[in-house]
């Protein structure tokens, strides 16, 4: 996928290999309360409410994307032995877990830091991981949610500094 909202890079492939534990460690990555899902009804809903047409496109390009890594996510549990089921490790997906604010000043701070808090939490799962394409791919994903974080807090900026 090339476009603004994603690098130009491909998504490295994961081999069918079953590994109970980086299964189990995409879970949460997947469905859980901190989520590509998550961020996919909450990018849903913003492009929806938003009062700013800019903010709503760039919030559906972004959702894309999101869509694209839950589906890549969904594959690697499935190569790794496990069931892409909507849950994170403990818990199943719920509605709740989106980010329904409508003010556009917050809902913006708030994609910041969920995309800043993704990143970060691929790269942290990467590290525990011994599957050298796992990593790979948790790394590419990771390279995306930092440019959702510089896209947005441009948009932030053009917005809001004054």
């Amino acid at each position: 996928m090339e476009n603004e909202f994603s690098l130009a890079l491909p998504y490295p492939e994961v081999d069918k290999a079953p590994d109970e534990r980086d299964a189990l460690r995409l879970y949460d990555l997947y469905a859980g309360r901190f989520s590509e899902m998550t961020a996919v009804c909450s990018y849903v809903y913003q492009s929806v409410v938003s009062s700013d047409p800019c903010v709503a496109r760039l919030v559906k390009g972004i959702v894309a994307v999101e869509m694209r890594h839950l589906d890549l996510l969904a594959e690697a549990i499935f190569a790794l032995g496990g069931d892409p089921v909507f849950a994170g490790r403990y818990n199943y997906f719920s509605g709740r877990y989106a980010d329904c604010e409508n003010d556009l000043r917050t809902f913006i701070q708030n994609d910041i830091y969920a995309e800043i808090n993704a990143a970060e939490s691929y790269r942290t799962t990467a590290e525990a991981s011994f599957n050298p394409q796992l990593k790979e791919l948790l790394c590419r994903i990771a390279m995306d949610e930092d440019l959702h974080v510089e896209l947005l807090t441009r948009c932030y900026e053009e917005l809001f500094a004054f």
